[in-house]
């Protein structure tokens, strides 16, 4: 439900999602957007229509206003490879406790 409102979202923002891993927790996110876009915004779209989504379907918009947390971290890739990035992605289960 999360990974598909994210991934529908991602498409018609034009932003390509290279890896996503859903966690209890949190969500990892590999994307590749266009230098003009807004980091922020992207963002902002992703976590606003998956929470509207996934609240609509499984009826919590009365109890549950928000489903996300505040903040997010990102950070740009130059040092590090994309193998390596979606590795790291696609190994977050064996380092969940």
């Amino acid at each position: 439900m999360v990974r598909f409102s994210i991934i529908k979202k991602a498409e018609s923002l034009k932003v390509n999602i290279e890896e996503i891993e859903i966690m209890p927790e949190d969500v990892h996110l590999f994307l590749t957007i266009k230098p003009t876009n807004s980091i922020s915004n992207i963002v902002r779209e992703l976590k606003g229509f998956s929470s509207y989504k996934t609240r609509k379907e499984l009826r919590l918009t009365e109890k549950y206003k928000y489903f996300w947390g505040e903040g997010y971290y990102c950070e740009s890739i130059g040092h590090i490879s994309k193998k390596t990035i979606k590795k790291y992605i696609n190994n977050q289960w064996e380092n969940y406790i």
